[in-house]
């Protein structure tokens, strides 16, 4: 079996994961967005072939362990990349439309948008770990939740919203008040913890408690 030095392997891993990488960001760039299977398939390839192709033979004793378990690790980011989120939502989302904002802000009711993608990894994770919470669900009680579906970005529709709101990134989370203007110092863009989205949720809610109960100002006597 032929020794490749451990920085032949490394440069292929390494390789491996820039082409995952470049594959998700170029179609995006020229596409709108990623295609679906091409960056997982990559790192799919990559784990079979260092992990159990590749006649590789890293230096000490878990040498072949440790090469064994890097293949593994790219297999697994591959079918977790590649496997679609089914967790459902607790909250209960209503398709975005300027209708629906005005009618919420009739309402005086603050408002939750969610710009999201079917092709974004991270909108999966907000779906699987943050919006499934029951927590997240009870915080969001009381506020009109919207979802933009962002996943064909070369749609005019997709396009007017999104420059719209001035969204770049994917997933992103806009906190309007009952007054229909978003409270930018609010705003979350990419993946972020149920109790980040809560805590923005109660600062949103609060808000409007207050202004709604704004007393009214003192007759002046005379």
């Amino acid at each position: 079996m032929q020794r490749w030095p451990i920085y032949l392997f490394l440069v292929q891993l390494a390789g491996y994961l820039a082409v995952a990488g470049i594959s998700y960001l170029l179609p995006s760039v020229f596409l709108g967005h990623p295609i679906r299977f091409l960056s997982p398939g990559i790192l799919l390839l990559g784990g079979l072939h260092l992990g159990f192709n590749a006649k590789t033979v890293l230096p000490g004793r878990y040498g072949p362990t440790l090469k064994y378990t890097i293949g593994v690790i790219l297999i697994g980011g591959s079918l977790w990349l590649a496997w679609p989120a089914q967790t459902e939502s607790a909250i209960d989302w209503q398709p975005y439309s300027k209708s629906a904002v005005e009618q919420a802000r009739a309402a005086g009711k603050p408002i939750l948008i969610d710009f999201y993608a079917d092709w974004c990894p991270p909108c999966h994770q907000m779906e699987r770990y943050v919006f499934s919470k029951e927590s997240v669900a009870q915080a969001a009680d009381g506020v009109v939740t919207l979802r933009v579906d962002a996943s064909d970005r070369r749609a005019n529709s997709t396009q007017q919203t999104l420059r719209r709101y001035n969204v770049d990134g994917l997933p992103s989370l806009l906190f309007m008040g009952p007054d229909g203007q978003e409270r930018s110092e609010l705003r979350l863009v990419g993946f972020h913890s149920a109790d980040r989205v809560i805590a923005h949720l109660k600062a949103l809610k609060n808000e409007s408690v207050q202004t709604t109960m704004v007393p009214n100002e003192p007759i002046p006597n005379g």
